[in-house]
């Protein structure tokens, strides 16, 4: 019997991934990609080639059994919008692995906190005495660990992009939790509702009998695509399964976990991401003890809220992760007193005005660079002061001279990296170094 042939389209880290996995499992693999002269000198594309492999930019002539699709690749991309017209079968990345995988799998997604929560998940099971792997949309495809691990007793832990759950049909999800739906690619999605859509398609991914969790407020927002699923909701609102307060977390009025000394009597992301996380554990035998414990030695990752520097009495604030609008407000409402805000970068189809009330007598200032800055001008500057800035160093430096002792400085851009950096770890890591030559400047 000839071996099946597989397409790959789009050759980036989860294409690579996947070639890996396809060539190692015996399948015949072409890969498309529209920069295919520029990756003919990509070591891991020579290693392929050598192996078989065949590298295309233009639509194939020669007959595939089916299409594997990477993450944020349109459907309207010719050799996707092809593929569908043939009736060939579509696969993600993720997909892929998912129908190749036995372990238990939690699954999470949501526009924001989805990377802390993941991290956070495993963790605590790790840190409680499970094995606990987590990959996916957290910058390790699931497909490459499985080509490079032989899993045992692992619980896997997956972050899930919306391009990803796109592609996805096996039931394989133990517990999953959607944390939240805000305005994010809508430069890629037609509509709000197209993106919530893709979120709440996790849930049917979900196997029978396992738990789905969902925060209240895409119920009361989108709640029409969430008939006839099966999930739980968790929230500050007594309506909730899972009932939020500024103690703790409670289900049908019993005390399940009391929040840790530094969120009690307050409400914030923080709590939601804590809960979300502590409900997923619970879900295999992790007590509020031992997720407390574990808590205490977590570590965010980088570039979320994360503390720079204080120079002068102004503080200074990473959050180059903070990639859409509600991301941006949520740092701005973590941070007490005066804000000079450096945003922008690719602009992702949303407008820039829900910031308008929310910054009033917070934000007193924005730097705005990249491709948006000229949007965000126009979109804020008759409510609050907005400068262009051509650089990051120019933005730093600006909001350097702006802020006041007793202010912060936040880089929270509510764009995408593309257009200037590598991406948005490489924006914070510059941030960083930009605000450390000028505390060495200062000292």
């Amino acid at each position: 019997m000839d071996k099946q042939h597989v397409l790959v389209l789009g050759m980036g880290v989860s294409g690579k991934a996947a070639t890996r996995f396809l060539l190692k499992q015996g399948y015949r693999v072409t890969g498309f990609d529209d920069k295919a002269e520029k990756l003919q000198h990509d070591p891991q594309i020579k290693q392929f080639i050598a192996e078989g492999f065949h590298l295309i930019s233009s639509q194939p002539t020669e007959p595939y059994d089916w299409l594997l699709v990477s993450p944020g690749v349109p459907p309207s991309h010719p050799v996707y919008a092809a593929a569908k017209k043939a009736h060939k079968e579509i696969l993600g990345e993720m997909e892929l692995a998912l129908r190749n995988l036995a372990q238990p799998c939690i699954g999470i997604t949501g526009t924001n906190g989805k990377t802390t929560v993941t991290m956070l998940v495993a963790h605590a099971l790790k840190q409680s005495g499970l094995n606990a792997l987590e990959a996916g949309n957290i910058g390790n495809p699931l497909l490459g660990e499985l080509t490079t691990k032989t899993f045992k007793d692992e619980i896997l832990v997956v972050e899930l992009s919306s391009f990803q759950i796109d592609t996805m049909r096996k039931c394989a999800l133990d517990a999953a939790v959607i944390l939240n739906v805000t305005p994010d690619h809508l430069d890629y999605y037609a509509s709000m509702d197209e993106y919530a859509k893709s979120k709440i398609h996790t849930l049917d991914c979900v196997k029978p009998g396992g738990l789905g969790l969902v925060y209240d407020q895409i119920v009361k927002e989108f709640g029409v695509y969430l008939k006839g699923k099966h999930f739980q909701t968790y929230g500050f609102n007594p309506h909730n399964h899972f009932v939020l307060t500024e103690k703790g977390i409670f289900e049908k009025g019993t005390l399940l976990l009391t929040w840790p000394e530094p969120l009690l009597d307050k409400c914030s992301h923080d709590h939601e991401n804590l809960a979300a996380a502590y409900l997923l554990c619970r879900r295999f035998g992790i007590s509020a003890a031992q997720f407390l414990q574990a808590y205490a030695s977590f570590k965010k990752p980088d570039h979320r809220i994360q503390h720079v520097a204080t120079i002068d009495g102004i503080t200074y604030i990473d959050d180059s992760k903070g990639t859409n609008i509600d991301a941006v407000l949520k740092a701005v409402a973590s941070i007490h007193g005066k804000i000079v805000l450096i945003a922008g970068g690719v602009d992702k189809g949303f407008p820039y005005d829900p910031w308008v009330e929310p910054f009033k007598d917070k934000v007193t200032h924005v730097c705005a660079i990249g491709q948006a800055a000229q949007k965000i001008h126009h979109q804020l500057h008759t409510q609050i002061p907005v400068e262009i800035c051509s650089t990051l160093q120019e933005a730093v430096n600006l909001a350097a001279k702006t802020a006041k002792k007793g202010e912060t400085v936040l880089l929270s851009p509510g764009c995408s990296s593309f257009d200037m950096f590598r991406d948005y770890k490489h924006r914070g890591e510059l941030f960083q170094q930009i605000v450390h030559e000028l505390e060495g400047v200062k000292q």
